[in-house]
């Protein structure tokens, strides 16, 4: 009697287990297959990939020079060699022929003012970090208008900074007036 009892239970229950399971399945939507996940990834990539930043070349830096070197490049073809030094040697007017020698000490003089502005550049940043770190010391003080020491010593570094900054720049223009280093020898062309 019992199986009886339980049988009509069991119907109803596989019936609504069943109906739930089906009605749970139709609100969970389907998974993107695989394929499916890799197209929408690689459309992501393709509109947050960044545009490649800029190229920094001579003819940007020096665009009055690089109007004659172009000029000089669109004029050499490379299937005669007498070709190339024709043009080399008319861009030769504006520079005069420079032996091995000045070449060689004047890299020298551009390399040593180059260091020279490194190490300078490097003076300057920690005369800057030491006046910010002295100056947020004084400013946290409670009292910090009353300590002349203290403003004093700020003043100092200010003035010392203002130096370095003011011997950078000096350096900056040395370099600019030895202007661009002298460029290697060409290497002779293959066969």
């Amino acid at each position: 009697m019992r199986l009886k009892s339980f049988a009509p239970a069991i119907a109803v229950l596989l019936a609504s287990s069943s109906f739930l399971a089906t009605r749970l399945a139709a609100q969970n939507p389907p998974d993107p297959s695989i394929a499916e996940a890799a197209r929408l990834n690689r459309e992501r990539k393709k509109t947050t990939t960044a545009k490649p930043g800029a190229v920094i070349t001579d003819d940007t830096l020096h665009p009055s020079t690089s109007s004659a070197s172009s000029a000089a490049s669109s004029a050499t073809t490379p299937t005669s060699a007498a070709n190339t030094s024709a043009p080399a040697a008319a861009g030769a007017p504006d520079q005069p022929e420079v032996s091995k020698e000045d070449a060689d000490k004047r890299k020298a003089q551009i390399a040593a003012v180059k260091q020279e502005m490194k190490d300078k550049q490097s003076e300057v940043e920690l005369a800057q970090r030491l006046l910010s770190l002295d100056q947020d010391a004084l400013l946290s003080k409670t009292d910090y208008s009353h300590d002349t020491a203290g403003k004093a010593k700020i003043d100092s570094e200010r003035a010392d900074l203002k130096q370095k900054q003011d011997d950078l720049e000096k350096l900056k223009a040395k370099l600019q007036s030895l202007g661009p280093e002298p460029a290697s020898a060409p290497a002779p062309p293959k066969p």
